[in-house]
């Protein structure tokens, strides 16, 4: 009996696998034929997201056409900055490439900003697009199995008056973002800037990429009391400013901390710094031009070929130290050959 039992039970195997073999081999065929015509969703929500307008459809691969996807606002601590996940979404992407040949949303909306994804195989380009009251962003993407660049074609911002273009590079089993961004910040600040951003803080390093004959608009950006803002727009004048490089870092839980990080070296042409503006008694200083460092929260100005109320400065320097704002201090030595007879002090 033992064995008729077991030789039974063999018997019935190849039969419950030919079986599954059909019904999968079924379901491939009944979920090819609905492929090929098209699986449509008028909408569908999943938490925060509703889905509209939702296409699947086979033609050489997958083709997925949204209409709109929603997100609605929740209450959260903002931007992530777990550039893992970013890297393994990528990765993710990659993957999925295989199977579809296009990937397109129409109306993407987060808050106030409207945006539109475009993902093809083929040559045509794919695209990433996010519009706003404030913000446009117009950009090219190219996604390769690991790693994503972000060809920015157009960045403006009314709010900052700014502009810019770039590549943004995402992945590569890399734990941060970087990128490369030619910039005209305020309409006045043209730079080339390198980033790196990774789950602690953002660091920046550049140089100016053009003219610069005013800071005052971009000086401005920073929304800074007039009693710390004089020091820098106000007292101090020239004819051009060369940004020869700046370089820090803005951590992610404490921004203001990121003025203490800064450091920028320049040099202004035709110089004058002016210790009491509207004063007759006290002269600003002269200079063809002068050598400007901001460091750790410190401005130091160093005049070159120089006079102060008409006398040779033979060495000087201005110190402003802006580390405690509500107690600025100015600290300024001149190295003159003059006499006190009234031309300087009175």
């Amino acid at each position: 009996m033992g064995r008729d039992s077991d030789n039974v039970k063999w018997k019935l195997w190849p039969r419950v696998l030919g079986v599954l073999v059909l019904l999968v081999c079924l379901t491939l065929f009944v979920s090819g034929l609905l492929l090929k015509r098209g699986i449509e969703l008028d909408h569908f929500t999943s938490g925060p997201v509703t889905v509209s307008d939702f296409l699947l459809q086979w033609q050489e691969k997958l083709e997925l056409q949204i209409g709109t996807i929603t997100v609605e606002e929740q209450g959260g601590s903002g931007f992530s900055k777990n550039f893992n996940l970013i890297d393994k979404g990528i990765r993710a992407a990659g993957f999925l490439s295989n199977f579809f040949s296009d990937f397109s949303v129409k109306t993407i909306r987060i808050r106030d900003f409207n945006g539109s994804v475009y993902l093809h195989e083929g040559e045509e380009p794919s695209f990433f697009n996010i519009e706003s009251d404030d913000l446009i962003v117009r950009s090219t993407l190219v996604l390769k199995k690991n790693s994503l660049v972000v060809h920015i074609d157009q960045l403006s911002s009314k709010r900052f008056k700014s502009e810019a273009e770039g590549e943004i590079h995402l992945g590569g089993g890399k734990n941060h973002v970087s990128g490369t961004l030619r910039a005209n910040l305020a309409g006045v600040l043209p730079v080339l800037l390198d980033f790196t951003a990774n789950g602690e803080q953002v660091s920046f390093s550049g140089k100016e990429a053009g003219v610069i004959r005013d800071i005052t608009p971009f000086v401005d950006l920073f929304g800074l009391d007039n009693n710390i803002q004089r020091w820098i727009t106000g007292y101090l004048k020239g004819s051009r400013y060369r940004l020869k490089t700046f370089a820090g870092s803005i951590p992610w839980n404490d921004p203001a901390a990121g003025l203490n990080r800064l450091y920028a070296e320049g040099r202004v042409d035709d110089l004058e710094y002016t210790f009491a503006p509207g004063s007759t008694d006290l002269e600003p200083v002269k200079a063809a031009y002068g050598d400007v460092i901001f460091s750790r929260g410190v401005l130091t100005i160093v005049p070159f070929d120089s006079t102060f109320h008409g006398r040779e400065i033979r060495g000087g320097s201005v110190e402003i130290d802006f580390t405690r704002p509500a107690d600025i201090i100015l600290t300024t030595y001149i190295k003159a050959r003059t006499r006190a007879d009234g031309d300087i002090l009175s």
